[in-house]
C-alpha cells in the first residue's frame, strides 16, 4: 500500500558525550522552522546489515560498527545555526559564523518528521541517534531556458550505531512533535535482536520529500 508523506520538519539534538556506558545528549530537540530550513528531500539507504533491537514495541534498528544508513538531506537553506552546530564553524564576536579548520564534524542525533494521512497519528518520525555530516554541504539548482529552480543544500550525513547499544534508527509515530531528547533512548533488552537485512522500512532506503 501506498502512502503519502511530506516532511513537516527537521531537528536535532547534540551529543555531548558519548561511551559504552551512554549518550548524553542536549535536553531538548531543536526543530528548524519550515520557512528557515524545512527539510525539502530525504533519503536514506541502509549500508550492510541492520537487525531489530528489542524495545517494548518501538521500531529500533540496530547495526554493527561500519553499518547504519547513509542519509542524504535537503534543506531550504544553509543556515548560520546549521554551520555553527553541524559543522562545528566557530562564531565571531560580531556575530557572524566563520570557517575554520574543523578535522571531524560534531555529532548529533537527528529527527525527521513526517505528516502521514494514514493511521492514527499525525506524524511518523525518523530518529537517528547518533550522526555526523560526512560531507560538505553541495547546493543543488535545476535550470533550463524557461525556468530556474533555486539552490537548496544537501548534506550527506552518516547514521551510524550508538557505541552504548548499537541502535542506529528509531521509528516513532506521534500526534505531536517530541521536544525531549529521551525519545532518542527507549529501553533496549541488551542482547535482543533478530538477524537480517534492510532499512527503516525493511527494503533498502526511505525517502520523502517537502511540500
Amino acid at each position: 500500500m501506498f502512502i503519502n508523506k511530506t516532511i513537516a520538519r527537521v531537528g536535532y539534538a547534540m551529543i555531548k558525550s558519548e561511551s559504552n556506558a551512554g549518550v548524553e545528549y542536549d535536553e531538548n530537540i531543536t526543530w528548524f522552522e519550515s520557512g528557515e530550513a524545512g527539510g525539502r528531500e530525504f533519503k536514506a539507504t541502509a549500508v550492510g546489515n541492520t537487525f531489530t533491537l528489542d524495545a517494548d514495541g518501538i521500531i529500533v534498528k540496530g547495526g554493527e560498527v561500519n553499518n547504519g544508513y547513509d542519509i542524504e538531506l535537503t534543506l531550504l537553506a544553509l543556515i548560520d545555526e546549521i554551520k555553527e552546530k553541524w559543522l562545528g564553524r566557530q562564531k565571531t564576536a560580531d556575530g557572524h559564523v566563520e570557517k575554520g579548520g574543523v578535522v571531524s564534524y560534531p555529532k548529533f542525533a537527528l529527527a525527521v518528521a513526517e505528516e502521514t494521512f494514514l493511521g492514527n497519528k499525525k506524524y511518523d518520525i525518523n530518529l537517528y541517534p547518533s550522526c555526523q555530516v560526512s560531507e560538505r554541504p553541495e547546493k543543488t539548482a535545476k535550470s533550463n531556458y524557461e525556468t530556474f529552480d533555486p539552490e537548496f543544500p544537501t548534506y550527506k550525513i552518516a547514521a551510524r550505531p550508538r557505541v552504548s547499544d548499537k541502535a542506529c534508527y528509531i521509528e516513532a509515530a506521534m500526534d505531536e512533535l517530541p521536544t525531549s531528547s529521551e525519545v532518542f533512548t527507549p529501553t533496549i533488552t541488551p542482547s535482543a535482536q533478530s538477524g537480517g537485512s534492510g532499512s527503516n522500512s525493511g527494503s533498502g532506503s526511505n525517502s520523502g520529500s517537502g511540500s
